[in-house]
């Protein structure tokens, strides 16, 4: 409920940069299955590869065998930057994780300093409003007497 009070400026703002915040994080997360889902595929393109292999050696000539090892070379190092991708896109989302969750403790924050507020203005309001009755019941009292 917006009040017209200064700390309705501070939660707008406060709720937009969450909302930001869980945006980017579920883009992250997103970007993450997709590495995730790579990884897995080169490895088990790798395991195939890997487990193809002839065992006698003799069966193939020298070059295939070259290639082979070449291919497989290839593919250990395209394992080797997915893996980083994986952690550098884990990485990324633990961060925007960690910037949802302090754009969260900021807007929990407005929220208890304008119920703060807003209850320091009702306690006012009827101190006011006692004083006001106190008042009303003296002059009755006076003008009884």
């Amino acid at each position: 409920m917006r009040d017209g009070l200064p700390f309705d400026v501070l939660l707008d703002m406060a709720e937009r940069e969450r909302d930001a915040c869980a945006r980017v994080a579920s883009d992250m997360d997103v970007g993450l299955r997709r590495a995730q889902d790579r990884m897995r595929l080169l490895e088990s393109h790798f395991a195939a590869c890997s487990s193809a292999r002839p065992k006698d050696a003799a069966a193939h000539d020298g070059a295939k065998i070259r290639n082979d090892r070449a291919f497989l070379a290839r593919l250990e190092m395209a394992l080797r930057r997915q893996a980083d991708d994986v952690r550098g896109s884990q990485a990324r989302l633990d961060q925007a994780r960690d910037a949802m969750r302090e754009a969260e403790k900021r807007l929990r924050a407005f929220g208890q300093l304008k119920t703060r507020a807003l209850r320091a203005a009702a306690a006012v309001e009827a101190k006011r409003d006692q004083q006001m009755n106190d008042e009303f019941a003296a002059r009755r009292v006076r003008a009884a007497l």
